[in-house]
């Protein structure tokens, strides 16, 4: 990846853009002072570091002195771009007031509301570099910035729950429906949800791919039947949600260490002793 030191000035800086058509920067950039982009209107899908975040009107990017940062996209947009220094807080600010002003900057990603969005707009249109007020002005910003954090905080804290139950219901249905289960969509169409989050619930609880844990349940079951059942190896295999017997033995060897009918020997020895 190309990577550019830019500089920016050693102060606090409002200014805003208006670009007529889609522009993507060249390289990803960085420098030595805090960045807040809020976009006006537009869309753009902005990467910080490697994860990309899509942005949309109100929503605001807040990069941290020396985070690589770029931005991208095909529409028309404008937006209001907020630099100051660390030197700038240094400044102004005792270093209790900077910690809390500087939380809103854990997030990289923020959505104003109508008044707070508002409020800034009113801010960047009145903007004088040269102002003794300014650092009241950069307060404000960061303060409303913090507020919105806070929403945030709470819809995070809310959304987590929600996707927590909604993982417990994936895991719960794996468990139920193992011998049906063909494809990751059978997860995706019923929870409505993507293939890299269903990946995510089991790689997170198991450290397993959906199929692998589905196969190892698929293994188990079979194990307990031909250990308990006297129905054929390849019934068993059936039964428990393999389509394919040669691919059964594959599986099953590879989980247990053991073919299905060198298995069945060693149990069958081992209760007739």
């Amino acid at each position: 990846m190309n990577i550019k030191k830019q500089c920016i000035i050693d102060s606090f800086k409002i200014s805003q853009e208006s670009i007529d058509s889609g522009w993507t920067m060249p390289y990803s950039h960085c420098h030595g002072a805090h960045e807040i982009y809020i976009l006006k209107h537009g869309a753009r899908t902005v990467t910080i570091e490697n994860t990309d975040y899509s942005t949309t009107a109100k929503d605001a990017a807040l990069f941290a002195s020396n985070i690589t940062h770029s931005s991208k996209g095909d529409t028309p947009f404008s937006g209001i771009c907020i630099h100051f220094s660390e030197r700038y807080l240094d400044m102004y600010f005792t270093n209790e007031a900077k910690k809390q002003l500087m939380k809103c900057f854990k997030h990289k990603i923020l959505s104003l509301n109508d008044i707070d969005f508002a409020t800034i707009q009113n801010i960047a249109d009145h903007f004088s570099e040269n102002a003794a007020n300014n650092f009241l002005i950069l307060a404000s910003v960061l303060d409303i910035l913090n507020h919105s954090s806070q929403r945030t905080d709470i819809c995070i804290s809310a959304q987590d729950a929600k996707m927590q139950k909604k993982a417990e219901r994936i895991i719960e249905y794996a468990n139920e429906n193992y011998a049906y289960i063909k494809k990751i969509s059978d997860f995706t169409d019923l929870f409505a949800v993507s293939e890299s989050y269903v990946f995510q619930v089991f790689n997170k609880k198991y450290h397993m791919t959906p199929k692998q844990y589905i196969n190892k349940l698929r293994i188990n079951t079979a194990c307990h039947r031909i250990k308990h059942s006297h129905n054929s190896i390849k019934s068993i295999s059936h039964d428990c949600g393999f389509d394919n017997y040669e691919h059964f033995i594959r599986v099953f060897k590879r989980e247990i260490g053991a073919t299905p009918t060198e298995y069945q020997k060693t149990v069958r020895i081992k209760s007739q002793n």
